[in-house]
């Protein structure tokens, strides 16, 4: 994740890195809270969006994330669940914000 949703110079990400630096407060200093925050969001949501990719089994979350000040923002979210041991894990795909922003 500090290398790609909270890195500013990576050429994909870092629109995206701009969003969760400047207005919700993670950083590649916090990447540990911004997970849980993330985690927070979607645990026990239903996904909007289920599909079958080559990175396993794709969920797409449209939720609220709380920012390190305590503000919610409208994000898209999605995971992979793939079976790393024999145990189901999640992995953090992308996340990006709503285009609706702040609520």
């Amino acid at each position: 994740m500090e290398t790609y949703l909270l890195n500013k110079n990576h050429p994909v990400g870092g629109s995206k890195a701009k969003f969760f630096i400047d207005y919700l407060g993670y950083s590649k200093d916090n990447p540990k809270q911004f997970f849980n925050a993330i985690y927070l969001a979607i645990d026990g949501k239903i996904p909007i969006k289920e599909r079958d990719t080559a990175h396993g089994h794709v969920l797409e979350f449209h939720e609220k994330i709380r920012s390190i000040s305590g503000k919610y923002y409208e994000v898209n979210i999605a995971v992979s669940i793939q079976k790393d041991h024999g145990k189901l894990t999640y992995r953090i795909i992308t996340a990006y914000p709503d285009k609706k922003g702040e609520k």
